[in-house]
């Protein structure tokens, strides 16, 4: 099943009346700013829907009215994997990690009435890091990833970095053999450029001239998002420290301040594009045209959804929708549907990554924490957001460098909390080196680990301590990595 067998075949009779006015005009509800902070982009309310409650179109919002999570992650000087666990079976209670960089409130905006602050994810590694973009008949710069699958639209600016605190370089490098750069990448994420109204979503002018030298100096290999992808998805080497730089929300100070730079440095970008807003041509974004011509120069488009809605509480009938609406004028406007997604306010939910496969989707990206792999659920994949606050150059160089903690057995599943306690479950390569150096953090809090060694496995429980608050909650794991760089896993849960 495609995007486009979803939600409009499903519609009611009033529906099929009011179908052609909404795909065509596209008016949906207020956007938020998912960074938390208030965005100069505002979605009017638009006329409500002639269809069943349960097929309504979701109210579209921006990464910018969730409330920032708090993230937390090791501080400098405190290594990521600092406050050793200790044997099997045994509990490690860790010191308090430093904040995070990434973890700011202000990495996902959403252009939205009254917007919330956005959370932060919390990141380990001894060097600082910071989190905070196919082509078919008519398609410019189109993927290279398979043509049958669905792709997705434009994306919203991210609202809040994630918290991070980058540990000390670990005092003697782990064994590479454990932890090779060839099967690893690591995403960037940034929103606004040169933009200072919105500092939670946006990197001055000489933070992202910073990221840019460092990525000349530091030996990185900057990709484009669908390479990569092609090569984790068909197990294929990658370059040591390959990396890829999306956008989010389509947001003009990119034109102005960011794509002329990437360009004249000759690195490729992946643009994710909700069409809600700049179809009905929103001030602060993109038109399509634009967007289009950025393509002929080699931009990336992938998908943001449609009206920038939480899939993680969406019901299915509104994320069908959203995802057959925004396919419709990906398709009108630029002559091809994407077949990269990115989850606004990077929420997600074991029912919505579902969907979100189902769909055809080729990849799909949250806004935690972390490396991408060979073992990454490749439709909740990481990246590394940027903004103000955390976007020193050692963040960044922690960052970007981070190889992906080999982890299995991932527990829970679904990334949609109801609420009480939660204990974050995995394990890990009994062999792995330096494993009771692993530390993990939920916002800013170091968690006291347990762990077990099961045959080949190493089991650990790492449980947060008091019931989840509501909004996002972010949680990292850490272990000092080859050559003085780090092994980091990240998640994001939603608490509605």
């Amino acid at each position: 099943m495609t995007i486009m067998d979803l939600a409009p075949t499903r519609a009611s009779p009033m529906r099929l009346l009011a179908g052609a006015a909404v795909l065509v005009t596209l008016l949906l509800a207020p956007a938020r700013d998912s960074s938390g902070a208030q965005t100069s982009v505002t979605f009017p309310m638009p006329p409500p829907l002639q269809a069943p409650p349960t097929r309504a179109a979701p109210k579209a919002t921006t990464d910018a009215a969730r409330p920032p999570s708090k993230a937390a992650s090791p501080q400098k000087g405190q290594a990521v994997a600092e406050g050793k666990t200790g044997a099997p079976g045994t509990t490690a209670a860790a010191p308090p990690p430093p904040a995070a960089p990434g973890t700011s409130k202000g990495s996902d905006a959403k252009p939205t009435v009254a917007p919330k602050p956005a959370q932060a994810t919390a990141q380990p590694p001894a060097q600082p890091p910071a989190q905070p973009p196919a082509k078919q008949p008519v398609q410019p710069a189109a993927s290279k990833l398979p043509p049958s699958k669905p792709a997705t639209a434009p994306a919203v600016p991210a609202a809040t970095p994630p918290r991070e605190t980058p540990p000390p370089a670990p005092a003697k490098p782990a064994p590479a053999a454990t932890a090779s750069g060839a099967a690893s990448a690591v995403v960037l994420q940034y929103h606004r450029f040169g933009d200072s109204k919105h500092p939670t979503t946006n990197v001055t002018v000489a933070q992202f001239d910073a990221h840019l030298a460092e990525l000349a100096r530091g030996g990185f290999k900057v990709m484009r998002l669908s390479d990569i992808v092609t090569a984790l998805r068909d197990g294929k080497p990658l370059p040591d420290r390959a990396v890829a730089i999306t956008i989010d929300d389509a947001y003009r100070s990119f034109l102005e301040n960011g794509w002329p730079k990437l360009r004249s440095a000759g690195h490729p970008a992946t643009l994710f594009v909700a069409t809600d807003g700049v179809e009905r041509k929103l001030a602060g974004l993109l038109t399509w045209d634009e967007i289009k011509a950025m393509q002929a120069q080699g931009l990336e488009v992938a998908s943001h959804g449609h009206a920038h809605i939480s899939y993680a509480t969406a019901a299915a009938p509104d994320m069908a929708f959203d995802l057959a609406a925004s396919a419709k004028l990906f398709r009108e406007r630029l002559g091809a549907v994407p077949q990269l997604f990115a989850f606004p306010y990077g929420e997600a939910s074991k029912a919505a990554i579902e969907q979100i496969r189902a769909a055809g989707f080729v990849a799909a990206f949250g806004q935690q924490s972390g490396a991408v792999g060979t073992g990454s659920d490749m439709h909740f994949l990481p990246r590394f957001p940027f903004n103000e606050q955390f976007a020193s150059v050692e963040r960044f160089k922690l960052a970007a460098a981070t190889l992906p903690l080999p982890l299995a057995d991932v527990a829970p599943q679904d990334l949609l909390h109801r609420g009480g306690s939660l204990v974050q479950r995995f394990t890990l390569p009994i062999d792995l080196p330096r494993a009771k150096d692993l530390s993990c953090y939920h916002e800013g809090t170091r968690l006291a680990l347990r762990t077990e060694a099961t045959g080949a496995r190493l089991a650990v429980q790492a449980p947060v301590n008091g019931p989840l608050g509501k909004g996002r909650q972010r949680i990292n794991c850490t272990l000092p990595g080859p050559g003085g760089r780090w092994m980091w896993w990240g998640t994001q849960y939603l608490v509605p």
